[in-house]
């Protein structure tokens, strides 16, 4: 069965659409599932390019508000952030610098995110070399990053992986699909 042509036709809106339900185990389940199989093969970041070019895909808003909810789980908001940090970094044509600078500007307020989370999504943001200046340049950037403490980093991303309440797994059939 061709789980690639699935994903790709199907797979990720109906997901990303998943993201607006209340169901915090859902989210978590979501964005988890997304988080392995891009960082499975990066290749397929180019799924995300074919959507955003078809103009199939509400990427940026919807994960925007998810980030900017109070309250927000650290895991959702941390594997939120990385989804769309990444995403941006690895096919930045679709976004704008003002798209940048408001990334920026709710992973740099108190929204969730551990400070592995918010250095592993300016990480990403840093991946594209059309906004690195304009990342660089923001205020707090530079201090955000220089502020972790690699020992500090390292226990706080052992820790962040013991906090999910659901058993998560993407399927290593899907996780292992050629893009």
């Amino acid at each position: 069965f061709p789980y690639t042509t699935l994903f790709r036709s199907f797979v990720p809106v109906q997901l990303l659409d998943g993201l607006a339900i209340r169901d915090e185990d859902m989210k978590q389940w979501i964005l988890t599932f997304f988080f392995d199989f891009l960082r499975e093969d990066s290749s397929c970041f180019a799924i995300f390019d074919d959507m955003f070019n078809k103009g199939q895909l509400k990427f940026y808003k919807p994960l925007v508000a998810l980030l900017e909810s109070e309250n927000l789980n650290t895991y959702i908001a941390d594997k939120a952030a990385w989804l769309l940090t990444a995403v941006v970094g690895h096919v930045p044509t679709y976004f704008t610098d003002e798209d940048v600078n408001g990334v920026l500007k709710v992973l740099l307020q108190a929204n969730g995110c551990s400070e592995i989370g918010i250095l592993e999504a300016v990480t990403n943001l840093l991946k594209s070399g059309e906004f690195r200046r304009l990342i660089w340049e923001y205020p707090g950037v530079s201090e955000t990053i220089f502020k972790v403490q690699p020992k500090a980093a390292e226990e706080e991303a052992k820790s962040s992986k013991t906090k999910t309440t659901t058993p998560v797994k993407a399927g290593n059939e899907i996780g292992r699909a050629s893009c």
